[in-house]
């Protein structure tokens, strides 16, 4: 092989190798998110049907109230959605008696329609009604939020 040949060989060799460098660069430039999802409770309602009174958990000191043995009672809450996006929102709301059993409930709130609650919009559950108080002590209204993304 003569030395020309090697020298273009060389060379040959050069120019592939450049070809095929290459520069990359990539920068962090966005955070992009779609805000945060959020429900919360702002009361409680409950009314004696029988003498059709009414009483919020945020007129305390009046929690819990006096209700007389025999009366029929519902119950309600309210809830908000404090995030930055709306949300869809499965309520679920019972009456729970002294003894811990549950007298009165929404229906599974996976089962029932979710509402669709845009920021900074209020939502009141499916009240119950017609609960009969046949016990003394102290009954519970109960309520869970479960919510996902609309």
């Amino acid at each position: 092989m003569s030395l020309l040949h090697l020298e273009d060989s060389g060379v040959h060799i050069l120019n592939q190798i450049a070809a095929s460098l290459k520069k990359e660069k990539s920068w962090v430039a966005m955070n992009v998110s779609q805000g945060t999802a959020d429900m919360s409770f702002l009361s409680a309602e409950v009314v004696d049907e029988t003498t059709d009174m009414w009483w919020h958990s945020d007129d305390l000191p009046a929690w819990p109230i006096a209700i007389p043995f025999g009366h029929s009672v519902g119950c309600s809450y309210l809830c908000q959605n404090t995030g930055q996006i709306a949300v869809k929102v499965f309520v679920y709301l019972s009456l729970i008696d002294p003894q811990g059993i549950t007298r009165a409930t929404t229906k599974n709130p996976r089962y029932s329609t979710p509402q669709v609650v845009d920021p900074g919009m209020q939502y009141y559950t499916e009240p119950i009604s017609g609960v009969i108080v046949d016990m003394n002590g102290l009954w519970v209204v109960y309520g869970r939020l479960e919510y996902d993304i609309a």
